[in-house]
C-alpha cells in the first residue's frame, strides 16, 4: 500500500540528495529549537480528541480472512476454513474478539472513491459497519485523498448516511461523523476548505483527521506545511507512522506542533515496514527494522510520555508490507498482545491475559549484518519476574546470554545483539528464553556466508513466539525429508491450521487445515501466491543452496519450526 507513495518520495528525495531514515526520507535532523517551529508556545498537554483514550487501526478492504487467500509465508493466523459451516458461522465473532483483544477501539476503513475498477467503495465500508453493530467498535471512514475534490465530497456524504443507518458510534452524539484522510498533501489548502465547507453545508457535519506526512522534506518545514493544511482539519495523524522516541519527526514533536495549532494530534504507529528485498533501486532505500519489538515499544512509550488521546496503527491487515496489528504466521500474537497492553495503560482499564515470555530473533542474517535477538515479557503481576535468554548456535557455542527482570505491572525487555559470523562458522541459532512460564525456542536464525548484494532493499524479518499459546504436551513432530518431499508426522493433523515449508523465509509448500494423518509437502509444487506477494522473489537474487524449513501453526495460535534442511542443488536463476 506505502509502496505506491514510496516510489514517487524516493524519486524526489534522490533528486534533493536527501538521505533516508527507516521509511521516510529526510534531511538530517533539526535541533530541538528547530523540529518545534510552531511548538514554543505549546500547552503542556496534547488537545483532547473527543470520546476519551481509544486506538485505532487502519483496516484495508481487500484482504479476506478466509483460507482461500493465498497471502505468501505471512498470513493471518484467524484465517478460518470456508468449507467448514461452524468456523464460517462464528467468522465475525472471531474478528470482534480478536480486535477487542488487540486493544482497539476503533477500525479507520480505507476507502478508494472514485470510478476506477480497482476502487474500494462506500458498500464495503457499509458491510464492515453492519458486521460490528453492537460491538462497541468504531468504524470510520479513512478516504485516499488522491482524487478529485468532488469524489472526496461524495465519498464523505454516503459514508455519513451508511453510519447513520446502522447506528455507527463513530456518528458521534453531536452529530459528526469522525473520518479519516491519508495521501492527503494531494490535495491543496484550498481543497480541504471547499470539502469541509460543502459537507457541513450539505448536513453532514464531519470531525476530520488528515494525514500530516510529508515525507522528503526536513522535519520542521514538513511541520510548516501540515499545520497549513491541517488549518481545515480538526486533527491529524501522520500515515507512515511518526519516528521513534527522540528522534525529529518523534509523536511528541508532532503533537507539540498540532498542540500549538489547536488541534488534535492522534499518535502514528507503524511498527516496520518491509515489501520484499526485489524492490526497483529506482525507489531508493526501502524499509523500517523492528529492531525486534524495540520501536514498537519506544513509540508507545513516547505517546503514554506526551499524554496523546487517540492513536492510530498503521496497518491492521497488510500482511504484504508486515505492518499488520493482526496475529500472524510470523510474529504470532506479541504486536497484538503488546499492543492491548499499551492500550490499557492509555485508557487504564485492565489486562485480561497472565503474565507472559515473548522471544523475538531475525529470521536470517546475510554475513556481517547485524540484528538483535530480543526476550520480553508483559507481567501484570504484583511482584517481579526473572526470566534467562541465550542464544546458541548449531554446534553448541553460546553466542550471548542475557538476564531479564520484569518489574510488577510492567513491559520489560532484553536483547542480545548479533551479528552473523564470517566463513560459514554456524549454519543456523536458536535462542532460547526460561522463566516461571515457561521454556521457549526460537525458530531458527539462518546465518548466511553470502554477503547482502547492493541492490538487495530489503531490512531484516523477525518470527516470534510466546508463552502464552504454546503448542500441546508431549509435541513431538518428527520430519523427514526424501528428495524433494516432506513430511510431517508424530502428530495430531486436526490441531494444524497450517503446515508450511519454507526456503530462506519464502513459502514454497502449503497445506492448510490438513486431514488426519501424516502430512506431505514438496519443494517442486507450484503455489497460485496472491498478486501481493513479494515473498517468493526474494531469495532469487542469491544463487546459493537453499536452506529448507518446516513450520506448523496450530488453530490456538501457536507455532513450532524444524531444525534447517540444507539443499544441495544451485537455486534456479
Amino acid at each position: 500500500m506505502l509502496e505506491r507513495k514510496f516510489r514517487t518520495l524516493a524519486r524526489v528525495a534522490g533528486a534533493l540528495g536527501l538521505i533516508a531514515i527507516g521509511a521516510l526520507t529526510l534531511a538530517p535532523a533539526p535541533t530541538i529549537a528547530e523540529a518545534e517551529i510552531s511548538a514554543q508556545a505549546a500547552p503542556a498537554r496534547a488537545v483532547n480528541p473527543p470520546l476519551g483514550r481509544m486506538v485505532w487501526m487502519h483496516m484495508m478492504g481487500q484482504m479476506p480472512r478466509n483460507a482461500g487467500m493465498q497471502y505468501g509465508s505471512t498470513y493471518p493466523i484467524s484465517i478460518f476454513d470456508e468449507k467448514d459451516p461452524v468456523a464460517r458461522a462464528g467468522s465475525e465473532k472471531q474478528f470482534i474478539y480478536d480486535v477487542i483483544h488487540s486493544g482497539i477501539g476503533g477500525i479507520a476503513f480505507e476507502i478508494l472513491p472514485g470510478k476506477g475498477g480497482n476502487a474500494i467503495r462506500v458498500p464495503q465500508y457499509a458491510a464492515l459497519v453492519k458486521a460490528m453493530a453492537g460491538s462497541g467498535i468504531l468504524v470510520a471512514p479513512c478516504f485516499d485523498s488522491g482524487k478529485s475534490p468532488e469524489d472526496l465530497i461524495d465519498a464523505i456524504e454516503q459514508s455519513y448516511q451508511v453510519a447513520k443507518n446502522y447506528g455507527n458510534p463513530a456518528l458521534m452524539a453531536d452529530g459528526r461523523l469522525i473520518v479519516f484522510f491519508y495521501g492527503s498533501r494531494s490535495m491543496a489548502p484550498d481543497d480541504w476548505a471547499r470539502v469541509r465547507s460543502k459537507v457541513i453545508a450539505d448536513g453532514f457535519p464531519v470531525f476530520m483527521i488528515g494525514d500530516a506526512s510529508q515525507a522528503n522534506i526536513p522535519p520542521a518545514n514538513a511541520f510548516a506545511n501540515a499545520a497549513a493544511l491541517a488549518a481545515h482539519w480538526d486533527g491529524a495523524y501522520n500515515f507512515p507512522g511518526a519516528g521513534v522516541a527522540g528522534a525529529a519527526d518523534s509523536n511528541a514533536n508532532w503533537n507539540k506542533v498540532m498542540a500549538a495549532n489547536h488541534k488534535v494530534w492522534v499518535g502514528s504507529i507503524m511498527p516496520s515496514y518491509y515489501r520484499g528485498i526485489a524492490v526497483n533501486p529506482s525507489y531508493g532505500p526501502f524499509g523500517v527494522d523492528a529492531q525486534g519489538t524495540g520501536r514498537l515499544r519506544s513509540l508507545w512509550s513516547d505517546i503514554l510520555q506526551s499524554n496523546i488521546g487517540w492513536v492510530y496503527w498503521i496497518t491492521q491487515n497488510d500482511f504484504v508490507e508486515h505492518t499488520n496489528l493482526a496475529p500472524d504466521s510470523s510474529w504470532g500474537y506479541t504486536r497484538s498482545d503488546m499492543n492491548l497492553w499499551f492500550s490499557r495503560l492509555l485508557t487504564k482499564g485492565s489486562y485480561p491475559f497472565g503474565q507472559a515470555l515473548y522471544l523475538t530473533a531475525p529470521q536470517s542474517l546475510r554475513a556481517g549484518e547485524r540484528s538483535v535477538a530480543e526476550l520480553a515479557i508483559i507481567n501484570p503481576d504484583a511482584t517481579p519476574v526473572k526470566a534467562h535468554l541465550q542464544v546458541v548456535a548449531d554446534n553448541g557455542d553460546v553466542l550471548g546470554a542475557a538476564d531479564l527482570t520484569a518489574r510488577a505491572h510492567q513491559l520489560d525487555a532484553v536483547q542480545i545483539p548479533l551479528v552473523a559470523p564470517a566463513g560459514g562458522r554456524y549454519a543456523f541459532a536458536r535462542a532460547v528464553a526460561k522463566g516461571p512460564s515457561g521454556t521457549i525456542t526460537s525458530a531458527p536464525i539462518l546465518f548466511s556466508t553470502e554477503s547482502k548484494l547492493p541492490r538487495d532493499h530489503g531490512v531484516t524479518n523477525y518470527y516470534s513466539l510466546n508463552s502464552r499459546l504454546t503448542t500441546p504436551k508431549g509435541w513431538r513432530p518428527v520430519i523427514s525429508a526424501q528428495g524433494n518431499n516432506v513430511r510431517i508426522s508424530g502428530i495430531d493433523a486436526r490441531s494444524v491450521l497450517s503446515a508450511d515449508l519454507l526456503a530462506d523465509g519464502n513459502l514454497i509448500d502449503q497445506i492448510k487445515f490438513p486431514p488426519a494423518g501424516d502430512i506431505g509437502l514438496s519443494k517442486t509444487r507450484v503455489l497460485q501466491v496472491g498478486r501481493d506477494s513479494d515473498d517468493n522473489k526474494n531469495s532469487r537474487l542469491y544463487g546459493g543452496p537453499r536452506m529448507y524449513l518446516v513450520r506448523i501453526v496450530l488453530k490456538n495460535g501457536a507455532m513450532w519450526f524444524s531444525d534447517p534442511m540444507p539443499d544441495a542443488p544451485k537455486r534456479p536463476s
